[in-house]
């Protein structure tokens, strides 16, 4: 439950006390170059060979020449204008960035009907900035300029940024990392390819391009490419990932404590090793690999390079698989509902709208929640669907059963579904009291896909 006076209040407090490090970023960013070269993922990029001196002028062209990427577009415009645009990254904050913004325009007008902007929506860009400006301009009026910037991004990315992201149901404990032959002096406490240097001398504490859904103490593989091509060390993340927008790859960075090095996994042994070889990675060839979940079929295989003795004094233990036809294979919540849920959707003739966000007022104070699926059939609501990357046993099947059912009772949906690797449970819903009302194995799920449908349209037409 959220306050949104409360909430603006306390964003705003905590923007007044930690924002020194985007002061600071900010001040660093005389080389416009630079920056741009870092936030476009470390990839050569020129400013246009000439750019005119007013900015209704200078938007066209930094438009054509961006193709419209409102990342480089608005760092540019905020370096010649400060005091008229606001620098925006596009992250994966976005989604939890707006949502913010929405609760907040019950009592901030200026962030009614906006929506997240995404990489190329320029105009979408135009009318955040102008709330924000709007907003920054009598919140923090006595400050100069660049410590007004500093609260404004630290406000988004953050305050809003992390407060209304949803890391209820994380993608996984266990990740793979890749990273180029230039890197690997960071791993070993030398100077990388850009001149910098680790501060331990073997590598065993490093900053590293991460993901937002990292946690502390999540275990972490890292895979050198060419020309070595071989997983040779298990890292852990010693903190959450921060999130710098001036910063290269995604803007997540995350730190890492080495736990033992691992005898090399090479390419070539995975390739030809029964299990490597079904995971995706290796099928690509690890092509565009930076930070990934791995599945707990692949970290069991993983642990057993692990050696016996850091296994015991990390009591590294390997996850509980099920003997259900894919229990274990999926690394998130998003692959398995790419891979299963959507397509059974799909086969069943029902629409769906995949994380369907909803916000219930009660009182003063709002509720906000995502739904993984939110199902209609001939224009009529028909069901929800909690997705769960694992459930062994009834102990995890409740609680992913109530949290399906709170959003069913809310939205006043007949039925809900919970899915996982390890099977379906379809649900019906009368009033508050909930019934099983359907169990199926994987393998049973396809042929009993008519009788599936013919069951949640009984339950929708009985109301």
């Amino acid at each position: 439950m959220l306050n949104s006076e409360m909430v603006l209040e306390w964003l705003s407090v905590l923007a007044d006390v930690s924002c020194e490090d985007y002061v600071s970023h900010i001040s660093d960013t005389d080389n416009l170059e630079d920056i741009l070269f870092q936030v476009n993922s470390r990839k050569d990029i020129s400013l246009p060979p000439s750019l005119p001196v007013k900015s209704d002028q200078m938007i066209p062209v930094l438009r054509e020449h961006f193709k419209d990427n409102v990342t480089l577009i608005s760092l540019v415009l905020s370096h010649y204008y400060p005091t008229k645009y606001v620098y925006y990254r596009y992250s994966k904050l976005e989604e939890a960035i707006f949502e913010g913004l929405e609760i907040l325009s019950e009592i901030r007008p200026e962030f009614t009907s906006l929506f997240p902007i995404g990489k190329t929506d320029f105009k979408r860009y135009l009318d955040l900035n102008k709330a924000l400006l709007t907003f920054a301009n009598e919140q923090w009026a006595d400050l100069r300029w660049t410590e007004i910037r500093a609260r404004i991004l630290f406000f988004l990315y953050e305050g809003l940024g992390r407060l209304f992201s949803n890391n209820a149901s994380p993608v996984s404990r266990y990740w793979i990392m890749g990273t180029r032959e230039g890197y690997f002096g960071g791993l070993d406490g030398e100077d990388n390819e850009d001149g910098d240097e680790e501060d331990e001398e073997d590598g065993d504490e490093i900053e590293w391009s991460g993901r937002k859904e990292m946690r502390e103490g999540d275990l972490v593989f890292m895979y050198r490419m060419s020309p070595r091509k071989a997983i040779t060390a298990l890292y852990q993340v010693t903190a959450r990932p921060s999130f710098n927008p001036f910063s290269s790859w995604d803007g997540f960075w995350v730190d890492l404590k080495k736990v033992t090095d691992i005898e090399d996994i090479t390419f070539e042994d995975m390739e030809t090793d029964q299990v490597f070889s079904t995971w995706g990675l290796v099928r690509s060839h690890f092509q565009g690999v930076m930070t990934e979940p791995v599945s707990p079929v692949i970290y069991n295989r993983l642990l057993e390079r692990v050696p016996l003795e850091v296994r015991q004094e990390y009591d590294l233990e390997p996850e509980e698989i099920s003997d259900a036809k894919f229990s274990g294979k999926y690394a998130s919540e998003a692959e398995f509902e790419e891979k299963i849920v959507e397509p059974l959707l799909k086969r069943l003739g029902f629409r769906y709208r995949a994380q369907f966000p909803c916000s219930f007022r009660i009182g003063s104070q709002y509720h906000t929640g995502r739904l993984d699926f939110e199902v209609s059939h001939e224009g009529r609501p028909l069901t929800i669907v909690e997705s769960k990357v694992r459930i062994m046993g009834r102990r995890e099947l409740r609680p992913a059963a109530d949290q399906a059912k709170s959003y069913a009772l809310l939205l006043g949906y007949p039925s809900f579904i919970v899915a996982a690797p390890e099977g379906l449970w379809v649900y019906s819903l009368n009033k508050s009291k909930e019934r099983l009302e359907m169990e199926i194995t994987p393998d049973k799920v396809n042929p009993s896909i008519p009788e599936i449908k013919e069951l949640l349209l009984k339950l929708r037409d009985n109301v």
